[in-house]
């Protein structure tokens, strides 16, 4: 029963992420198809915002991987014997953060590179720069909105099984050995 919890609580968060990305994406597109020129001064005046908002996930990211092992840590010296989908949870957490981590690290340094100041880069470019840029940003807000709720999910596990008055999936019971 604990495993089937677990990827129902995945498949929520994930429904949830793509929601957001949905949203975020048709906020985007609500502006309007963009022409070269206007691309290029969309892109201009976005691309701050956009590195900054990469900086910020990679912060936020980094540290959400850092606390993973402080959650192993307090589950491990529990007194109480919690089920292995706990473990499996966080390995899902983990793989997401990471993934999301090195798919804005990536954004971020192609973000660095100098595309506007570029002298031969053609103005029809700019629009298909700006669409991609929209889209991989609307996936990371997605995924860090999708890792949230994941989170939520462990910690609401985790103090309701630290909670000795209830009895909880992801604890096993004396009747289970």
């Amino acid at each position: 029963m604990g495993m089937e919890s677990v990827e129902v609580d995945l498949q929520r968060a994930v429904i949830g992420g793509s929601i957001s990305f949905v949203i975020i994406l048709g906020g985007g597109w609500l502006v309007g198809y963009a022409s070269a020129s206007e691309a290029y001064q969309l892109f201009k005046t976005t691309l701050p915002n956009f590195r900054s908002f990469c900086g910020t996930l990679t912060l936020a990211l980094g540290n959400i991987l850092a606390l993973m092992l402080t959650l192993l840590s307090l589950s491990a010296s529990l007194d109480i014997d919690i089920k292995w989908s706990h473990y499996q949870r966080v390995k899902q957490i983990s793989w997401t953060v990471a993934v999301t981590l090195i798919s804005t690290i990536v954004l971020f340094l192609l973000l660095n590179i100098p595309i506007v100041e570029a002298d031969n880069t053609s103005a029809s470019w700019f629009s298909t720069i700006y669409y991609i840029t929209l889209i991989i940003s609307s996936l990371l807000g997605g995924a860090f909105i999708t890792i949230v709720l994941l989170l939520y999910n462990t910690v609401r596990d985790m103090i309701n099984v630290l909670n000795p008055e209830e009895k909880h999936r992801l604890r096993h019971d004396k009747e289970e050995e």
